[in-house]
């Protein structure tokens, strides 16, 4: 069953870091709901991704590296089994092999106490087989199905120390025809029964690749998933399923860290390790939404890199520019009155540097 594990949502220097306090995050820092044009850019990372826990700690991840982007967007709600939902989401499933089932979709909502994935639901269609049976007659019929649950993302007001916790069902029926098992048309249901415990774990700053910096909370989640499968509504045998690439039973235990900012609404970076196999990191750009205290939509630049003895920073007009050592500590400060602004740094030692503008930050080595 971890085949269909994507169902639903399943190199750092640790830095202290001083001037700011612990955020809180309420109802009206998340931009549900969403609007036609809502997207979001997510950006799968290949690096290291392990984060340690902690209490006013600067979590630098700008050397991850970036390995591919996809789109990633909340469409308004169409399906009239979800009418009180704030957004929708399709997460295709893919089993291998070529057979990638789509039209299946999570939904989510928010109000005063919460943020939550608020169910699921197929859309019938036929899918074919015949890249895994030879047999182009061999179909997979997903079936329409809706599933109203309420899983508790985040809850606010969020702060650090909160928990809480979920337990919920999700099934995904099929028929399926594979004529050389003389199976016709055959009920097959796969279940999988979740709980979750939730707790915010630290608080700080999060430095990512693209240069953006945001205040975040991060929040842990244990989970623990049992995956069993179903043959015309009963238990299947478990060697039965197996011929299908199923374990009846299967237990799966994930955690997942994300990173809450403010002004977004999803994560701001997030990874989990399932089965004790760490996944690819991801984190998000946002393209058209206006996000506050988060992500900034103009970058800066920063150049040469490496330096030696001046660094010139473009679009920092009317910011304070701030450099800071491998400790976080202020090791010059400069007012930007210029577009492109040229600021003095021979007076610094050789080493690694980070140029702090606004809620930017770049890394930054002088020789």
């Amino acid at each position: 069953m971890k085949t269909l594990s994507n169902l639903f949502a399943l190199g750092m220097l640790t830095l202290p870091i001083a001037g700011f306090s612990q955020i809180t995050i309420q109802n009206y820092d998340f931009n549900l709901p969403v609007t036609p044009d809502t997207a979001q850019l997510q950006i799968v990372g290949a690096g290291n991704s392990s984060v340690t826990p902690g209490t006013n700690t600067n979590w630098d991840l700008s050397n991850l590296f970036p390995g591919a982007n996809y789109d990633y967007s909340y469409d308004v709600v169409t399906s009239v089994n979800f009418p009180n939902a704030d957004g929708q989401i399709e997460r295709p499933a893919n089993l291998g092999s070529g057979v990638v089932l789509d039209q299946f979709y999570d939904f989510y909502s928010h109000d005063a106490n919460q943020y939550a994935q608020v169910g699921f639901e197929i859309v019938g269609k036929d899918f074919s087989l015949g890249n895994v049976t030879g047999d182009a007659n061999d179909t997979l019929t997903t079936l329409d199905t809706a599933i109203h649950y309420n899983q508790t993302l985040i809850q606010f007001p969020l702060n650090y120390g909160d928990t809480w916790s979920n337990n919920f069902t999700v099934w995904v029926p099929m028929r399926i025809t594979i004529e050389s098992f003389s199976f016709y048309d055959e009920l097959m249901s796969l279940r999988q029964d979740v709980t979750t415990q939730d707790s915010v774990v630290g608080w700080g700053t999060l430095l990512l690749p693209t240069g953006a910096q945001a205040d975040v909370l991060l929040v842990h989640s244990s989970i623990l998933r049992v995956d069993s499968a179903f043959w015309n509504n009963q238990p299947m045998d478990p060697v039965f399923a197996q011929n299908f690439g199923f374990t009846q039973n299967d237990t799966i235990r994930a955690d997942r860290w994300s990173f809450y900012a403010k002004g977004l609404n999803t994560a701001f970076y997030e990874y989990s390790v399932i089965d004790g196999i760490q996944s690819q990191p991801y984190y998000y750009r946002n393209n058209d939404i206006s996000t506050e205290e988060g992500l900034t939509v103009n970058p800066i630049f920063v150049y040469p890199n490496p330096a030696q003895d001046r660094i010139n920073i473009q679009g920092a007009e009317g910011e304070r520019v701030e450099i800071l050592d491998v400790m976080g500590r202020v090791v010059l400060e400069r007012e930007s009155n210029a577009q492109t602004s040229s600021i003095d740094i021979s007076a610094l030692s050789p080493g690694a540097y980070l140029v702090r503008v606004g809620n930017q930050t770049v890394r930054i080595a002088v020789n």
